[in-house]
């Protein structure tokens, strides 16, 4: 289970610009060609600069003179002809490709680089010539603005400690797939919620609530699992690069909410808890339902959790045998002691770690479980803590295993 914490930063962003500050509309760098010449073209082997009293070749320096060409600089300064030889670290002479001839040339700032460059490999002595291609940094950086400005630093930390998932490399590859239905066993969640479904529910889907035996999952306890699950679902599976609220661990999937909590009344007793006989249930329902992933964020350490005919304990080994990935939180309560469902060794168990890359342990609050059950650890530590939805349309902090 995780402990929230909110808090509020303004944000007051000033873009400056100019016409002439504005991104020139190439997709390479304008007015330069790189250019691999061979061994005899140049004047002299090894030139850091060129110009064209340095081309030795009367055709490309025609050709160069007649596109403006300047100078040009010689790219892998560091590289000598002699350095095609190489020692590997095993002790192994290999031969290197001869990086010595490659030149940065400058040209007409309006030349069409590519179609210089498809001539230039038309002339013997050039064994190569192409554009300066611009390149975007590796991963994908949604426009979510919680994302953008940080809030997010276990998804992608701005600030170099590099504690993240490194979530943008990643979603480079993947992004998820909507036909992957990762189950929130919790508390309920809020599918009305404008960053978890468009409205039509084909994105949080239907669900049930063991805890209160109807087909409502809806996220409307007042209690310890009020907006717990909302919040889980959004960490998870937060609609992403919508230009609104926070981003998702998964951009495309299926969230099944699983209600395991609910009102309980005995005499004159009335209070709101989530039970092993709901739990349970809840489970294999996901189980029977087409769930992929099945995620619990709750648990606890009663010795009878870990007794063999337990049913959460069968639920989860049934899941586990069906091919669902059980994911459980470690807990957060700063013990090595087994925290159950996660002890189990069909869950894949999940602690947590701070900012620092660190073990999360706040004195006098709480701390991540540890222990040699433990599976993983990923981003939930407090100060700042995450970024993800709340119910209602809302966002705040949240953090735990």
């Amino acid at each position: 289970m995780c402990r929230k914490m909110g808090y509020i930063v303004l944000i007051w962003a000033i873009v400056l610009g100019s016409i002439e500050a504005q991104e020139p509309p190439y997709n390479y760098y304008p007015g330069v060609v790189l250019v691999k010449f061979s061994g005899d073209v140049l004047s002299q082997a090894d030139l850091l600069t060129i110009t064209q009293e340095n081309v030795m070749n009367d055709k490309i320096r025609t050709f160069l003179e007649n596109h403006n060409f300047t100078s040009g600089e010689k790219m892998f300064k560091h590289f000598e002809p002699e350095d095609t030889l190489w020692m590997t670290k095993s002790g192994r002479t290999v031969k290197l490709i001869d990086l010595s001839t490659y030149y940065a040339l400058k040209v007409d700032i309006n030349t069409d680089i590519p179609a210089l460059s498809d001539s230039l490999m038309q002339i013997e002595g050039v064994l190569w010539a192409g554009p300066n291609w611009k390149v975007k940094p590796a991963g994908v950086y949604p426009n979510d603005p919680y994302f953008q400005n940080g809030y997010q630093w276990g998804l992608w930390d701005q600030y170099g400690i590099r504690a993240d998932i490194r979530a943008p490399e990643a979603w480079d590859f993947q992004k998820g797939r909507n036909d992957v239905i990762v189950a929130v066993i919790d508390g309920g969640v809020d599918y009305n919620h404008e960053d978890l479904d468009p409205g039509d529910r084909s994105r949080v889907i239907q669900g049930i609530d063991a805890g209160e035996d109807d087909n409502d999952p809806m996220d409307d306890l007042t209690g310890d699992w009020g907006g717990h699950g909302t919040s889980v679902a959004g960490i998870i599976g937060a609609m992403s690069d919508n230009e609104h609220g926070v981003a998702g661990i998964m951009w495309n999937l299926k969230i099944m909410p699983i209600k395991v909590a609910g009102e309980h009344s005995i005499g004159p007793f009335h209070w709101e808890a989530a039970y092993e006989w709901d739990i349970a249930e809840g489970i294999d329902w996901a189980r029977q339902n087409g769930a992929d992933v099945i995620n619990l964020s709750l648990g606890g350490y009663d010795e009878w959790w870990h007794s063999w005919d337990d049913p959460v304990k069968h639920a989860v080994a049934n899941a586990f045998n069906a091919g669902i990935v059980v994911v459980a939180a470690m807990g957060n309560d700063n013990t090595s002691e087994p925290h159950y469902p996660a002890g189990y060794f069909t869950t894949i168990a999940v602690g947590a770690t701070n900012p620092k890359d660190e073990r999360a342990y706040y004195p006098g609050y709480w701390g991540s479980n540890y222990g040699s059950h433990i599976d993983v650890v990923a981003p939930g530590g407090w100060y700042p803590s995450t970024y993800t939805t709340k119910r209602d349309n809302q966002y705040g902090g949240f953090s735990g295993t």
